[in-house]
């Protein structure tokens, strides 16, 4: 059951970031990079680490929101965009604490209250 319900949670993800933002980040790829984070971030099957899968994702965000100022703005309001969404599911604790335990430095919280304008 706890499969499933990932499983539809990474679906409707995908299916509502689907368009892209401005510049040149696309949602849906940054969604797809927070995938493998669904069970960590929602803390289903523990939660306590978040799995390499879910830090490789991290990574990739930070690459994407890296090239430059608007891409960094479009990522944050991709992430901004999807965890305002699903932000029953996602505990907002846990999410501040991802990019510091996958050891990244990245300029874009995972939080549906980011002010991606700074």
């Amino acid at each position: 059951m706890k499969s499933l319900s990932i499983l539809l949670l990474a679906t409707l993800l995908v299916a509502a970031a689907a368009r892209p933002a401005v510049a040149e980040v696309q949602c849906n790829k940054v969604v797809q990079s927070l995938i493998p984070c669904i069970p960590y971030l929602t803390a289903i099957g523990g939660g306590a680490k978040p799995s390499g899968g879910c830090c490789d994702g991290v990574r990739n965000l930070k690459k994407m929101a890296q090239s430059s100022p608007d891409d960094k703005r479009a990522t944050c309001e991709c992430v901004k965009q999807a965890a305002g969404k699903y932000s029953q599911a996602i505990k907002p604790e846990v999410a501040t604490q991802l990019p510091k335990l996958c050891a990244v430095e990245i300029s874009v919280p995972i939080s549906k209250d980011t002010d991606c304008s700074k």
